[in-house]
């Protein structure tokens, strides 16, 4: 993502698709981005960020944080949601929209 994507005019690669790559950097940068667009599988990955918040339109809320997150940590070790230890590599559709809090180390 620091790589082929930079705030210059050529700054996002393949960018013949009118806004998908877009939307895939910013739900990358986030630590989730959908695989498949038939699945309801978000695959998990490091986010760009240690923390990040996002405000649902049903009110609730996703809370992201990888206090451990930096230029040197690329893979994620351990993953919690709502307090527990979540051993998936994905999180899904309606998993989201209830609203949770996303630990990554």
């Amino acid at each position: 993502m620091d790589k082929l994507y930079q705030a210059t005019p050529n700054g996002y690669c393949g960018d013949e698709d009118n806004g998908q790559t877009s939307a895939w950097y910013v739900f990358s940068s986030l630590g989730f981005y959908s695989v498949c667009p038939t699945s309801d599988q978000y695959v998990v990955g490091a986010p760009l960020f240690k923390q990040a918040r996002i405000n649902l339109e049903n009110g609730k809320k996703v809370c992201i944080d990888a206090p451990a997150n930096g230029t040197s940590s690329f893979y994620v070790k351990n993953m919690e949601v709502n307090g527990e230890v979540y051993s998936k590599n994905y999180l899904t559709y309606d998993e989201l929209m209830k609203g949770m809090k996303i630990v990554l180390i």
